[in-house]
């Protein structure tokens, strides 16, 4: 079990809370390596240099060095046997774009060209293993390149790139996201000669039960972000842009004193997925996590929004002052002129991006079917 490079991603508070929890987790369950890559250095040089002190798990990367004596940082690469059969994974870091931040604390560290990596440890792993693979933080162009000039490698597991699964000379890339969970199956003759793989994704689904441990992880990580203002302040405010928001008068007031005047459009909502927005981010263990929280509540990062620490009740889900903006001076004078009537494709897009929600610009109608107040009441 490897992690490739991308968990170290985001750079501000509840990113490093995130990333803390996140390896921690990956040491509880056993994983065999974790990549460095160019996001390893997003939290400072000491946050890397404890993380690989306290945990058990070797970081890999044969191009990243500390201090005038050039030491390699963690270990530039790791032999696995599997039954008969020896394993060396090498990783490859590429070079970050800013370079202050790897020279800036603690100590000073050094990515160095990843051939030159490469071509170092290259011939020791070949007298000790039968099969070489590759962990690259390099672009797609850079793999294929690898694969031409390293003949030995026969598979590069790599964290950027488009193509899943692509042959390249003798070996195979594979590509599958640093959001995914992955599986590659590699067939090999007694002198460790590739002959077959197979590659599949594997989706987690809430059949598969939570683990009380990592439970335990999550509850503390919530109750620090809960603590964490710093943290809960770096979350953007949505639709920052628009009047109804800005309006310091104005204020969130909660879907529950909407019922009253409009009671059809409040069970349109009650049926729809936005009304369990948050209880699907809690059943995903992301609740503690702003940028999520922004998206999955109403009002978060506004003075009379969501607030961290919340576990249910008002504005724990996508309400209606979502679309139509907050309606503390609708409660008071109900005219339309007060809320957003007609609601922006943006306001949507805010947050149902093309990451999130791929197709929905191409495919608005089908999307507004499952929201609308007319269609959900016919």
């Amino acid at each position: 079990m490897i992690e490739g490079s991308g968990a170290f991603h985001g750079a501000g508070p509840s990113d490093l809370l995130r990333t803390e929890v996140y390896l921690k987790t990956l040491e509880k369950m056993g994983y065999h390596a974790i990549a460095l890559g160019d996001d390893a250095f997003n939290f400072g040089t000491d946050f890397i240099q404890n993380q690989i002190k306290s945990l058990n798990i070797p970081f890999l990367s044969a191009n990243v060095h500390r201090g005038e004596a050039k030491e390699i940082l963690g270990r530039p690469y790791l032999i696995k046997e599997l039954g008969p059969v020896k394993i060396g994974i090498l990783a490859l870091t590429a070079p970050p774009l800013n370079r202050d931040q790897i020279q800036a604390e603690g100590f000073r560290l050094e990515v160095s060209g990843p051939l030159a990596g490469i071509k170092e440890y290259l011939p020791a792993i070949k007298r000790e293993t039968h099969l070489i693979v590759v962990l690259s933080d390099l672009s797609e162009k850079e793999n294929r390149l690898l694969a031409f000039g390293f003949g030995d490698v026969q598979v590069i597991l790599a964290a950027r790139g488009n193509i899943p699964v692509e042959n390249v000379n003798h070996a195979v890339i594979v590509s599958p996201g640093q959001k995914h969970l992955a599986r590659l199956d590699l067939w090999v003759d007694h002198n460790g000669r590739l002959l077959r793989h197979d590659f599949k994704w594997i989706y987690l689904s809430m059949d598969i039960l939570p683990d009380p441990e990592v439970e335990q992880f999550i509850s503390q990580a919530y109750g620090a972000a809960v603590k964490d203002r710093a943290g809960q302040a770096e979350a953007k405010r949505k639709f920052s842009d628009q009047a109804l928001e800005q309006d310091r008068d104005n204020g969130y007031v909660g879907a529950e004193s909407c019922r009253s005047c409009h009671g059809t459009e409040y069970q349109a909502w009650k049926s729809t997925k936005h009304s369990q927005a948050f209880d699907t981010l809690r059943n995903l263990q992301r609740h503690f996590y702003p940028d999520c929280i922004s998206c999955h509540t109403t009002g978060f990062g506004y003075p009379t929004g969501f607030q961290m620490g919340q576990t249910t009740g008002r504005l724990a889900g996508v309400e209606c002052e979502v679309c139509h903006g907050p309606g503390r001076k609708h409660t008071v004078r109900p005219e339309t002129s007060q809320l957003r009537r007609t609601v922006p494709a943006s306001i949507c897009l805010a947050c149902h991006d093309k990451e999130r929600t791929p197709g929905l610009e191409e495919q608005k109608e089908l999307f507004f079917s499952r929201i609308s107040h007319k269609a959900l009441t016919r």
